[in-house]
């Protein structure tokens, strides 16, 4: 499964690998690819929630919708 998050509080390339991180955090995540200049977050996964990964990334710090 796919899923794109806007990330609107991503300024910088440190924001966007601790975004990463984040994401890959969650188990069942199995790719990210990040957009710092349209500030998004394209998301592959199996065997977890759309929600796990956005709260992962909001613990972070960010703003995923």
């Amino acid at each position: 499964m796919d899923v794109t998050f806007h990330i609107d509080n991503m300024k910088c390339q440190g924001c966007a690998s601790n975004v990463e991180n984040a994401a890959k955090s969650v188990p069942g995540v199995e790719k990210v690819c990040i957009d710092l200049a349209s500030k998004t977050a394209d998301i592959s996964f199996e065997g977890t929630s759309k929600e796990a990964i956005q709260q992962a990334i909001q613990d972070a710090g960010y703003h995923a919708k």
